[in-house]
């Protein structure tokens, strides 16, 4: 639940250079975690049981393993274990701490709040909500039963949130109605269990995460079937196309199939970009690749999408990515970061980001660099840029 609910964990995916990058990332750092952390956790965790048998028979907490362990170890090996407890929780909690400001910025401030926010105003609101919720975490660190009970609780309200993500993922009748009000009144209610569970009114063994998972499928589930749409009887043409409609299928044209790809680059709000989707879906403009699953995202232009599309631009400009072009140009003669390019070209990093995941996925960048990211031109970039330099040279005829 708290790989698949928790926003920082996505965050992180979101930021990854590249789709496989973003998949592997998970599947080894979950080994390593198996295999490295829990491993020595579990290592240590026996070999303190069996140094202070005695103790850990009466009344020690089995959480104190740790700390006892440290008393028997020499101060220098010792202070090495708790630096290292520190820097694993300092990890942990600037993680939440990022999902936290993240969400406040992003679906608060910018979506209801200031929808014209600049980079900088967006920037400086980050900053000011950073020291304002660390503040608040500080002080909810004083809830009875101290920042351990308050991580605990905190994770399994996670359970809710990856619930709403595992059948989204698998089942289109999902509504955001379902998933919103299913997943907040199941994590009342484990708030509720937990704070009879506090004050000794109730003792049930359960655990909160099943309480709030027998509370949140039927209702996210029942009321999903309840609101869904019912099916559009619309027919083709009824749809009137306004700007955002046809930036949408220009960048269909120029070959950003990908949904995170087209949000980031238009800077749209995802409930935003996910309407525009389903009303050209809906006109028979645009497709998906798959009805569930990951390829739910994966769009293209229909035959008719297409012709729209040619309607629109009869100077067929629509089907070149000028901005991908310029990105190819500037990487041609020698790496450049991110950070580079975005100072180079003057557009916004979301956008920059949608054009160079574009371009890696196509196979035309090489992506080097551990601190920061640099790109370069392959093989194949270099003759897609060779070819569009070819089509822009005008043809020199003899007299």
């Amino acid at each position: 639940f708290i790989q698949w609910g928790g926003n920082y964990y996505w965050l992180r995916a979101a930021s990854a250079r590249s789709e496989s990058v973003a998949r592997w990332q998970y599947v080894i750092g979950g080994i390593v975690v198996v295999l490295v952390v829990h491993g020595a956790l579990g290592v240590l965790g026996l070999y303190a049981g069996s140094v202070y048998r005695e103790e850990f028979l009466g009344t020690a907490d089995p959480m104190s393993a740790y700390g006892m362990l440290m008393r028997s170890l020499p101060a220098w090996v010792a202070l090495f274990g708790l630096v290292t407890a520190l820097a694993a929780t300092i990890s942990t909690t600037s993680n939440a701490h990022m999902g936290i400001t993240a969400t406040l910025v992003r679906d608060l401030y910018q979506r209801f709040l200031h929808p014209q926010a600049t980079s900088d105003q967006v920037l400086r609101m980050s900053r000011i909500l950073t020291v304002v919720t660390g503040g608040g975490i500080w002080a909810l660190s004083f809830y009875p039963g101290g920042p351990y009970f308050l991580l605990a609780i905190s994770c399994a309200l996670l359970g809710p949130a990856a619930l709403v993500f595992l059948l989204g993922h698998r089942w289109s009748g999902l509504t955001a109605t379902g998933a919103f009000w299913g997943t907040l009144l199941s994590m009342i209610t484990m708030a509720i269990h937990e704070g009879l569970q506090l004050t000794g009114l109730i003792s049930w063994s359960a655990h909160t995460v099943i309480i709030g998972t027998v509370v949140a499928l039927p209702l996210i589930i029942g009321l999903s079937l309840l609101t869904a749409a019912p099916p559009s009887v619309r027919e083709p043409g009824q749809l009137t196309l306004h700007d955002e409609h046809r930036r949408v299928l220009r960048l269909l044209g120029q070959g950003y199939t990908q949904m995170v790809e087209i949000t980031d680059f238009l800077t749209l709000d995802t409930a935003r970009g996910n309407r525009l989707i389903e009303e050209l879906v809906g006109e028979g403009l645009v497709q998906r690749q798959a009805g569930q699953g990951p390829h739910f995202f994966t769009l293209a232009l229909t035959a008719r999408g297409r012709q729209q599309l040619r309607d629109g631009a009869p100077d067929n400009g629509a089907t070149q990515d000028p901005i991908g072009l310029q990105v190819l140009e500037h990487i041609e003669s020698s790496p450049r970061t991110l950070r580079a390019l975005g100072v180079s070209l003057g557009v916004q990093a979301s956008t920059l980001g949608a054009v160079v995941s574009r371009l890696d996925r196509l196979g035309y960048l090489h992506n080097t660099g551990i601190w920061e990211r640099r790109i370069s031109l392959s093989q194949k970039g270099q003759t897609v840029l060779a070819t569009s330099h070819a089509e822009q040279t005008p043809a020199v005829h003899p007299k």
